[in-house]
């Protein structure tokens, strides 16, 4: 059996991550936004990263940017609540 030895801290392999990702579109061009989640899996050798994501959406074309800001803060503001949550 191999030994791996990782310069993360176990604790600091449970944490799990959001991050939000936005592409402004020009007026030709969607607006996307992205929600994506890391899950560090603990119990395989070596401890691997997934990612999933939680959240896409594409705006209208013609979206006005305070618009777009306002739905990027709810979306930031919201707590995680997906399903598979327990994994």
């Amino acid at each position: 059996m191999r030994r791996y030895n990782h310069y993360l801290s176990w604790e600091a392999l449970r944490v799990r991550k959001y991050f939000i990702g936005l592409d402004l579109g020009q007026a030709q061009d969607y607006t996307a936004l992205c929600v994506v989640e890391r899950k560090n899996l603990l119990y395989s050798s070596p401890p691997r990263v997934r990612y999933y994501v939680r959240h896409l959406q594409r705006f209208k074309l013609g979206t006005a940017y305070p618009d777009i800001v306002q739905a990027v803060k709810r979306m930031y503001d919201r707590p995680p609540h997906y399903a598979d949550n327990r994994r």
